[in-house]
């Protein structure tokens, strides 16, 4: 029997935030005797993890974007949408798809050529708030009704919470909820102890590590966290940031940084593939977001056994230990404290097993097939 093709399409590139790590678990945990997977993006930067643990992994990349050489950027700046929707049809056309699994903002592109996909199973993953989401981007929100309307588009949920929205969004009852799974044996077990990973990194063995992961976008929000630790390390010296992503926001708060003389108390780092073993290093997770879907950083986070300050924004069903204390951005003070340990958070219940990524794997494939 053939296997099914599916195309998991991310707007932008092959990043190391959170969907397109998602995207690149997928792939992977995909019964391949089943299953022929494709990541479709408009660039390819091979300096990202997620990028290098595909390659390595011999899976399949398609650009829209040959190259980011400055003839594509000048193209990108003046005819994205042509060019994008050109290739698009073009590629697809090629590739011959029996399901294609959107993420991101790429909704209106595939609206434009939704008459060329009759046939193929259409799926949708919302990353976000969709409050803040769709009402930020009615271009996507319109073109999620269309593709609903004329091409049974299913949505897809990462908790209970968001099924709920998007149905009364988008006026239908058969959203999927699938969590942001994650191999949980691989953040309870590093290959690296603390003290060699601290090594490798050049951090002091009896240093504090506050940690970060995540996209350098505004929603992250690190000039909060920059705020915070420049007044953690009055009360704690030995206190020390490590950040780990890559993204526009970068280099701005690199200058906040050096604004306040942090240079040698913060370090950045970016296509690292070995996350699990990044977070063994650190004594604290913090996650300050002013809005999130449900971030994978702040499970793996949990399963690695970490003390997590979050901002209150983040929604509760990403609380699946007693390892996480939610805050209001309103009291740097208190976001020390709580990173000190001085404050104790609420007791919630342990359902780390209920993002089994092999569990949830098995769930997506029934959905491509059309079990569900």
């Amino acid at each position: 029997m053939a296997r099914c093709r599916v195309i998991e399409y991310l707007e932008g590139s092959l990043s190391d935030g959170g969907a397109e790590t998602l995207v690149k678990d997928y792939v992977l945990f995909l019964d391949k005797d089943q299953f022929e997977p494709i990541v479709l993006v408009d660039w390819v930067f091979p300096d990202t993890a997620n990028y290098k643990r595909l390659k390595d992994s011999g899976v399949k990349i398609v650009s829209i974007y040959k190259s980011y050489s400055i003839f594509y950027r000048a193209v990108n700046k003046f005819f994205r949408e042509q060019y994008i929707d050109f290739k698009l049809k073009r590629i697809l056309k090629k590739l011959k798809p029996d399901v294609i699994h959107i993420h991101l903002s790429a909704l209106h592109h595939i609206d434009k050529i939704k008459s060329d996909l009759k046939g193929v199973k259409l799926f949708y993953t919302c990353h976000n708030m969709p409050s803040a989401f769709f009402g930020e981007d009615k271009r996507e929100e319109d073109a999620a009704k269309k593709l609903i309307k004329d091409n049974d588009l299913r949505l897809i949920a990462l908790h209970d919470d968001m099924k709920e929205e998007l149905d009364e969004e988008f006026s239908v009852s058969n959203t999927v909820v699938l969590k942001n799974g994650i191999d949980l044996y691989k953040y309870s077990h590093p290959r690296v102890d603390k003290k060699e990973m601290r090594k490798s990194l050049n951090i002091p063995d009896n240093a504090f590590v506050v940690g970060h992961i995540g996209r350098f976008s505004p929603e992250k929000n690190h000039r909060f966290i920059i705020e915070v630790f420049s007044i953690l390390i009055e009360k704690e010296p030995n206190a020390f940031l490590l950040l780990i992503g890559t993204g526009d926001e970068k280099g701005n708060i690199e200058k906040q940084i050096k604004e306040k003389g942090l240079e040698n108390k913060v370090k950045i780092l970016s296509g690292r593939t070995d996350i699990s073993e990044l977070l063994n290093s650190m004594d604290v997770f913090i996650l300050p977001s002013l809005y999130e879907g449900l971030p994978i950083s702040l499970i793996e986070a949990q399963a690695s056994g970490k003390r997590c300050i979050v901002s209150d924004n983040i929604n509760p069903s990403a609380f699946v230990s007693n390892h996480v204390i939610p805050l209001p951005l309103s009291d740097e003070e208190k976001w020390c404290d709580a990173i000190l340990g001085r404050i104790d958070g609420p007791r919630y219940e342990d359902r780390l097993s209920d993002y089994d990524i092999s569990k949830e794997i098995r769930k997506l494939e029934r959905l491509y097939r059309g079990e569900i």
